[in-house]
């Protein structure tokens, strides 16, 4: 039985009063990206890299209705059979006209997908290249109707990106409301979304760095993962993971008594405060004890600190950190 086949339409960017916009029809549905900083490229291989793995999750190919750099088709090819070999998913390669020579680099800085977690902050201040830009995605963590939060991030990552002597970056986008992306589970799917980023600052960046999530020995297939997100990258932007020789505990201790962190760390992945942590979640608890134990969570403002931890621990329903408890 032949695959369902998603189309993509060809990319068109648009600037309207400033505000730089990039759109495709995805199987019927407008997906765009929206920066008011930068003009945004209209890449294809932006929106392959977001869409590939959530496609292979509905069993369809994506079918992409403008040319593309033949270093990112031969990445993507090598991205089906790791999504294969992890999830289980068809092996159905994007249907593109390849050009026939790669892509060719047209700017010059090293993006860093920054989100005020651990992870980016140890690539903006321990990693193996120094951003220049700082680049969060509004529609990715934070809803796109969510503008408290937005407002609460945006001014911490610019105030992050004057102290360490780069430019913030606002990209929004409509993606995770697509109905693939949707109903794909974001935690496989992620890494593809951010390379997007990249691809669509390519007028500006060379490279964009994606912070680790876990550490390389301990090797879980996830979105974001040293051996996947490099298979993103095109002849003209080069994605690189960045981090993975750490273990969260060993980030989290490297960095404890360093600013801007105590004003500015976000690791909050329920978004219950409108102002970053909610200081009750998993990721609060288990930042809050790493802080603690390295004696320094007295000086984050960013928390709210407990009597006890013991309370707050009994509470959790679950965790996903049991190897970093077990490392303290």
């Amino acid at each position: 039985m032949q695959a369902k086949a998603v189309l993509i339409s060809k990319p068109q960017a648009t600037n309207h009063h400033g505000n730089h916009r990039v759109t495709a029809i995805v199987a019927g549905h407008e997906v765009w990206f929206a920066s008011r900083e930068l003009p945004l490229q209209a890449s294809m291989e932006a929106y392959g890299s977001a869409l590939l793995i959530p496609a292979l999750y509905h069993g369809a190919r994506l079918r992409l209705k403008e040319t593309v750099c033949p270093t990112w088709s031969a990445g993507a090819a090598g991205a089906t059979r790791l999504a294969n070999q992890w999830w289980q998913l068809p092996q159905l390669v994007p249907e593109a006209d390849s050009r026939t020579t790669p892509s060719v680099t047209t700017g010059t800085a090293t993006a860093l997908c920054f989100t005020g977690g651990l992870d980016s902050f140890h690539c903006l201040l321990r990693g193996k290249h120094r951003p220049d830009l700082l680049v969060f995605v509004h529609g990715y963590a934070i809803a796109p109707a969510d503008n408290v939060r937005l407002r609460a991030a945006v001014s911490s990552r610019e105030q992050v990106a004057t102290q360490c002597n780069a430019r913030a970056v606002i990209v929004s986008t409509n993606l995770r409301e697509h109905p693939l992306v949707r109903n794909s589970p974001w935690i496989h799917t992620h890494g593809g979304a951010l390379a997007a980023i990249g691809h669509l600052l390519g007028d500006h960046a060379a490279r964009l760095v994606v912070a680790s999530s876990v550490p390389r020995n301990y090797n879980v297939p996830w979105g974001s993962h040293w051996q996947l997100d490099p298979l993103w990258s095109s002849g003209a932007m080069t994605i690189t993971h960045d981090g993975d020789d750490f273990s969260r505990e060993q980030k989290a201790w490297a960095l404890a008594g360093e600013p801007p962190l105590p004003q500015h760390l976000r690791v909050c992945w329920e978004n219950r405060s409108p102002t970053g942590n909610c200081s009750v979640c998993d990721k609060c608890v288990n930042a809050m004890l790493l802080l603690e134990q390295a004696g320094q969570l007295d000086a984050y403002s960013v928390f709210q600190k407990p009597a006890s931890f013991v309370a707050l621990l009994d509470n959790l329903p679950q965790t996903t950190f049991i190897r970093v408890y077990r490392a303290m």
